[in-house]
């Protein structure tokens, strides 16, 4: 879940651009009179660099990026994954996840709604 909400976080637009956007431009900086923990740059390269991803779980990521990319949406913003959702993209890509991986990916959906609740905020 980290790198979950690590990646959401840096999803978030701001001033019509991604933060991922923001920071890199803010990485790129340096300091004059030598760097400081406190320097706006070392604090965005340290925001860009991703949490680890487990070489296990990892394939649990590229599904969801595959059923976050098709997710759809309504009045109120995007729509979460449902079952039908996600038996489709199962029985579509010839996948069987095990009742755990469902959860897993529900999940990480959970973290993005909560991602998109806390920019909206």
């Amino acid at each position: 879940m980290t790198y979950a909400r690590w990646w959401f976080g840096l999803s978030v637009r701001k001033d019509g651009a991604q933060m991922r956007t923001h920071l890199a431009i803010a990485a790129k900086g340096s300091c004059a009179g030598g760097c400081q923990p406190t320097c706006g740059h070392v604090k965005a390269r340290a925001t860009l660099t991703a949490p680890p991803l487990s070489e296990r779980v990892r394939y649990l990521w590229g599904w969801f990026l595959e059923l976050h990319g098709r997710r759809g949406s309504g009045m109120n913003g995007p729509a979460s994954l449902s079952w039908p959702d996600l038996d489709a993209w199962a029985r579509r890509t010839k996948r069987d996840p095990t009742p755990w991986e469902f959860r897993a990916i529900g999940l990480i959906d959970d973290a993005f709604f909560a991602s998109v609740a806390e920019a909206s905020a």
